[in-house]
């Protein structure tokens, strides 16, 4: 698996591909909750429409998926699963603070993260995790000659960018992934963890302003017909 040409980690301008440091310290204050979780609601729906081949098989086979939309301050939201035919968790918000931030000029990606298995479910769904550290994290596959089925049942991290519909593999070494407990208050009315959120069975019940965007993301969640 081979990572984008032309990046090097630091926050320099790159090649045709500009990185800049994430900011650790972004006043999402400015965005309600809600809204960023419809964002991610329809950048999730993008890149479900946008997977074919590769990317849709890994993406059937993930035990988490999470999206962090463009235009977001790196603020993004998780869903899991116990099976591959067991039902999506909950949304919890997470923060990926570090590493680089991708920005090709006129053509902003959305960014998708997947966990393939139970080991990698868990470390995502943590309350911090560092990718590249203890947890590996490769680019997407997106061809059947990079043998993604390999990656199936591995605690690897798979990450994507999706760009107006163009879904590639990019490297995202070096970020760190945080649950982002302020959110979850807003959301759901109470400073839940995401490990209490993203159990399947525990299903909290999101806040009156926030359960049409909760209903939206879950219904667009691969397999989700709600």
């Amino acid at each position: 698996m081979s990572a984008l040409r032309g990046i090097s980690f630091g926050g320099t301008v790159c090649g045709w591909l500009m990185c800049m440091a994430m900011p650790l310290t972004a006043d999402l204050r400015e965005t309600p909750v809600a809204d960023r979780l419809s964002r991610a609601a329809e950048a999730l729906t993008n890149f479900v429409r946008s997977a074919t081949g590769t990317p849709r098989e890994l993406l059937a086979a993930a035990r988490c998926i999470a999206v962090v939309p463009h235009g977001t301050e790196a603020s993004g939201f998780i869903s899991c699963r116990a099976s591959q035919t067991a039902p999506w968790s909950s949304p919890g918000a997470i923060r990926v603070e570090g590493g680089i931030l991708w920005h090709v000029p006129g053509m902003e990606p959305d960014l998708i993260l997947l966990a393939m298995s139970s080991e990698g479910a868990a470390s995502l769904s943590s309350g911090q995790v560092l990718l590249g550290g203890l947890v590996e994290t490769y680019p997407g596959p997106v061809h059947p000659d990079q043998n993604p089925r390999a990656m199936v049942g591995t605690p690897a991290i798979l990450t994507y960018k999706d760009s107006s519909g163009k879904v590639e593999g990019i490297l995202l070494g070096g970020a760190t992934v945080a649950e982002d407990l302020r959110a979850n208050a807003d959301l759901y009315g109470r400073a839940l963890g995401n490990s209490a959120i993203l159990r399947p069975s525990a299903a909290p019940k999101p806040s009156d302003s926030a359960s049409r965007a909760v209903e939206r993301f879950r219904a667009a969640l691969p397999g989700n017909t709600k």
